[in-house]
């Protein structure tokens, strides 16, 4: 999506968000998929020119080559399960590492296979487990093998804006070390203090357009159902009077002695 200056200065968020979630559809997924990262405080704050694109998205905003509906869950990105879970080549890929004679694009998750590594088993196992759950250290566990799968690199997107969670495979282990305590707040004050996290005030504008808008939203599909059912009602009814109305004329044609019959 490129706009001009001007129209990019009057975007704010709470305008993307209320016409998302009108609107209904992919675009309102997309939403309810931002405000599951961003009611824990766990992901980059968009800005809304980038929720903007979101709600607008067609294709994987990393290759730009796989067709993607909706925010994938847990990422707060445009991201396709290739690009999520494969290394692979690709012309248009945003982050890029030497491999020889080609680039090779890193896959976004990594995992943190908790049931392999000795030191999850040590003594700061308390310290690792609450890490795993702190609300704003997203993750994806599996019950496989106790695997938590983060993302590999911090991201940008192609306008260059920070994306994606805010702590990243190699901070699970820098966190744990840093911190002396399990205690949520030691993991707050780490991410505060080391990984540039945005303060929890400038989730606000998202979050309170999201939750006020959600009944006016949920009213907008409700009467936008009803109004798709008389409309589907009132053409029934003018379909029957044409066949009626075609049939009272035909009528009219026919000669009395056949009329019955052909009725």
């Amino acid at each position: 999506v490129f706009t001009c200056k001007t129209i990019r200065s009057m975007l704010t968020t709470r305008t993307v968000v209320t016409s998302a979630l009108l609107h209904g559809g992919q675009a309102k997924r997309s939403m309810e998929e931002m405000y599951a990262l961003m009611s824990n405080h766990s992901c980059r704050v968009p800005s809304p020119l980038r929720l903007l694109r979101i709600s607008n998205g067609k294709k994987c905003e990393f290759c730009f080559d796989k067709q993607v509906n909706n925010i994938r869950p847990g990422t707060g990105a445009f991201t396709c399960w290739d690009c999520l879970t494969k290394s692979r080549s690709h012309a248009f890929a945003s982050v890029w590492t030497p491999a020889g004679n080609e680039f090779i694009y890193s896959a976004l998750n990594k995992g943190w296979k908790a049931g392999n590594y000795k030191r999850y088993a040590g003594s700061d196992k308390a310290k690792y487990d609450a890490i795993f759950n702190h609300p704003r250290v997203q993750n994806k566990q599996t019950n496989f093998a106790e695997n938590y799968y983060f993302w590999s690199k911090h991201r940008v997107d192609s306008s260059g804006e920070r994306v994606g969670p805010i702590a990243i495979w190699e901070n699970v282990d820098q966190i744990c070390y840093a911190i002396t305590s399990a205690a949520p707040s030691a993991i707050d004050t780490y991410l505060t203090n080391n990984l540039d996290v945005p303060p929890i005030t400038a989730y606000a504008e998202f979050n309170d357009a999201y939750t006020s808008m959600q009944q006016r939203a949920a009213d907008a599909i409700v009467e936008r159902k009803q109004s798709k059912a008389a409309k589907t009602a009132n053409t029934k009814l003018l379909k029957l009077a044409k066949v009626e109305k075609m049939m009272v004329e035909l009528a009219a044609l026919i000669d009395t002695p056949y009329r019955e019959w052909a009725l």
